[in-house]
């Protein structure tokens, strides 16, 4: 769990970095996506998917999904090495075939600050 508690000192929480008002009505703020990845029962398959909505009218503006091989083994508090390569592959679909929809703003399941360990299980996503 060292591994963890390493990495929950890497989260930062700040603002300043945004291209939009952190205040409502968010001025500036145009795409907003979640990613997740659903098991299919009984195989090593799951589905990858990514939408991104328009805000602030939700309205959907871009999906991808992928069926993938899931080929690294469960670990508890540890999902991130197991499946954020798929998530962020997704992205990298969407700057090249709609950059102009790039999210500001991503919602990635998992517990994130208020995680048992202090980080998200996904913690290590970047795009």
């Amino acid at each position: 769990m060292s591994e963890q508690l390493s990495l929950s000192t890497k989260v930062v929480q700040t603002t300043s970095h945004l291209t939009f008002s952190p205040d409502p009505p968010f001025t500036g703020l145009k795409y907003i996506a979640g990613v997740d990845i659903s098991f299919i029962k009984n195989t090593n398959k799951a589905c990858a998917m990514l939408a991104i909505l328009n805000f602030p009218d939700l309205s959907l503006a871009y999906q991808t999904y992928d069926i993938v091989d899931m080929t690294e083994p469960y670990i508890p508090y540890f999902l991130a090495f197991r499946e954020v390569g798929h998530l962020v592959k997704l992205f990298q679909r969407v700057k090249l075939e709609k950059p102009e929809l790039y999210p500001q703003i991503v919602f990635v399941d998992g517990a994130g600050v208020w995680h048992p360990k202090g980080r998200p299980p996904r913690l290590p996503m970047s795009t």
